[in-house]
């Protein structure tokens, strides 16, 4: 990557918030479907004994306010794999690799773009409806402040990832199974619904340590209240596994890369 690639990817970020903007109906159904989920979990945990059932002593709005901070980042990242699916299907994806700037790279950034505007709307959308709907604030504190640090390295782990499906079109065809089995393990591994401190050991201290746990469980954390180790903690996995991830992204881009070379779509 060269400094003129560098500089290029600021007006595709500024191109995908644009984007993001100009689609207000979309922006609004993925507020509504966040604000859905939610209250039928606020009304599950109500009507469930946790006390008797957790091991923890956790209310029902914390554990709702956790649900909501992992529906915002997946939310807020939406799934674009589906953009290079279909580049790949109609043969664009030779296209945009064929321009000055990395197809990789631009089109991660536009995605950055995107999801930044939906994390900032989804963010303050939440806070007020979920706070109205439990009538009781999340856990705020001092290491509050590190959440949207923590939140946009979660929203950008799943981009990364879901640029390296995408390219799994290239020579399956289609990437949706890998996308299938990518939620299953966000959903299991990352603690989409519940807190991994409710899992048993060692799985809860592996999948803490995983990157789903990092895309999740790490800004969910938040809503049940975090001391200062616990967020250098989270943000040392996070920094690991951005590193890790790009690593992988940039050797399955130079293999697509080869492949369309050789043999095209």
């Amino acid at each position: 990557m060269t400094r003129h690639d560098v500089h290029a990817v600021v007006p595709f970020i500024r191109l995908g918030w644009r984007q993001a903007l100009a689609q207000k109906a979309t922006l609004a159904a993925r507020g509504a479907m966040h604000l859905v989920v939610v209250m039928i979990f606020w009304h599950i945990w109500q009507a469930t004994p946790l006390s008797e059932i957790l091991a923890l002593d956790l209310e029902p709005a914390a554990l709702t306010w956790y649900l909501a901070f992992t529906e915002w980042i997946v939310f807020a990242a939406g799934v674009p794999y589906r953009e290079i699916e279909r580049d790949v299907a109609s043969g664009m994806i030779e296209v945009g690799m064929c321009r000055p700037q990395p197809y990789a790279l631009m089109t991660l950034a536009t995605w950055i773009g995107a999801a930044s505007l939906r994390l900032i709307v989804l963010g303050l959308f939440v806070l007020v409806a979920i706070w109205l709907l439990t009538g009781a604030p999340p856990s705020f504190d001092v290491m509050t402040l590190a959440l949207p640090l923590v939140a946009m390295l979660s929203v950008l782990l799943l981009l990364i990832c879901q640029l390296q499906i995408g390219y799994a079109a290239i020579w399956m065809g289609t990437a949706a199974p890998f996308f299938w089995l990518f939620q299953k393990f966000l959903f299991v591994v990352g603690g989409l619904i519940l807190p991994l401190t409710l899992f048993p050991s060692p799985f809860a201290e592996i999948a803490s340590a995983s990157p789903f746990g990092a895309m999740l469980a790490a800004p969910g954390s938040f809503a049940l209240g975090v001391t200062i180790r616990e967020v250098v903690v989270i943000l040392a996995w996070q920094l690991f596994w951005l590193a890790a991830l790009t690593i992988a992204a940039l050797l399955i881009d130079r293999r697509a890369s080869s492949r369309l070379q050789r043999h095209g779509i």
